[in-house]
């Protein structure tokens, strides 16, 4: 009677793992499914705005984003922070002003800083070493959805995921979002996508690594509307940062 036990227990433990891999490969098959569906949604934009805050333990960042295909961009941030003031020797809160801009003819970076000392304008040849450029600088907040929404920028959130598996669904900013995770491909960073059911665009980003762990939510996102061309010839005397 125990063996008999045993042989049923061995019996019910090798019918019911190919069914946990297979449901593990149905959760894999959806989830990059999903992100196929991101790539051609941004792709089929004929525009974009957002604004939106990404969250780190040491500093955050308020960015907004306009873009008009075919080429007019804006990606504008403020980064606060705490630093050590020489003159107090105290910890204050400092802000920084970015700005990376094309009006459809030049390809433009813009550094505001709170002493002014380093304002200048960059030019650059082309969109895509502009946003190249100001992606370290921002935690990556330049690239993320300007990679999805350009065809010719790399490093797009959702292709860095290496075996992308759907975790689920969850409200993200009044949105049900497809909730998808997975490690980069070359396993420095767990990363989570959160991707509107309604429309495919992403709602917040997540990626974690032993040091950091920096969140990303999309306050406000809006496509297909009309953008005032007055938006791209940024002013360079002010940041406009609204949010």
């Amino acid at each position: 009677m125990k063996l008999f036990k045993l042989f049923c227990l061995i019996v019910i433990l090798f019918c019911s793992t190919p069914n946990l891999f297979g449901a593990e490969q149905i959760h894999q098959i959806q989830a990059q499914n999903i992100l196929d569906k991101v790539n051609s949604s941004y792709l089929k934009l004929k525009s974009y705005q957002d604004s939106g805050i990404l969250s780190t333990a040491y500093n955050t960042i308020n960015f907004e984003t306009y873009f008009v295909r075919p080429n007019l961009f804006l990606f504008k941030w403020v980064e606060q922070r705490d630093e050590l003031s020489p003159k107090t020797l105290r910890k204050e809160k400092v802000s920084r002003y970015f700005a990376i801009w094309s009006d459809g003819l030049n390809f433009n970076e813009h550094y505001y800083y709170n002493d002014d000392s380093n304002e200048g304008v960059i030019k650059v040849k082309s969109l895509n070493n502009l946003i190249a450029g100001a992606t370290g600088i921002s935690l990556g907040a330049a690239s993320k959805v300007s990679s999805l929404l350009i065809l010719d920028i790399s490093s797009r959130p959702t292709t860095l995921l290496g075996n992308p598996i759907l975790l689920g669904t969850q409200i993200v900013q009044g949105k049900e979002c497809y909730h998808i995770g997975g490690t980069r491909a070359d396993g420095d960073w767990d990363i989570e996508i959160w991707i509107s059911k309604n429309d495919y665009l992403i709602r917040k980003y997540k990626r974690t690594s032993e040091k950091i762990t920096a969140e990303t939510i999309y306050k406000t996102v809006k496509s297909d509307h009309s953008i005032p061309n007055s938006i791209f010839n940024f002013d360079q005397k002010g940041t406009g940062i609204t949010n």
